[in-house]
């Protein structure tokens, strides 16, 4: 789960196997853990993140700071 925080605009954007491959896993393996998680599907689990970036997107827009969102790395706390 650290890679998906971190990396959050790429799992919202990548697919099952894309996450599998940067964490080092098969993608049988994503598709369990987000089973467990009670998901259905990668895609549910994923779309809760490309809400969640949609979400900080517009509260950023409306209070200015979209650029620095955009164009801000995340930040890597490992």
């Amino acid at each position: 789960m650290d890679y998906a925080l971190s990396n959050r605009l790429d799992l919202a954007a990548g697919s099952a196997q894309d996450f599998a491959k940067a964490c080092g896993l098969p993608a049988s393996a994503i598709s369990r853990l987000v089973r467990k998680f009670g998901f259905s599907s990668f895609a549910q689990f994923r779309a809760l993140f490309r809400e969640e970036i949609r979400a900080e997107f517009h509260r950023r827009v409306d209070s200015n700071s979209a650029r620095e969102f955009l164009f801000t790395p995340a930040i890597d706390n490992s």
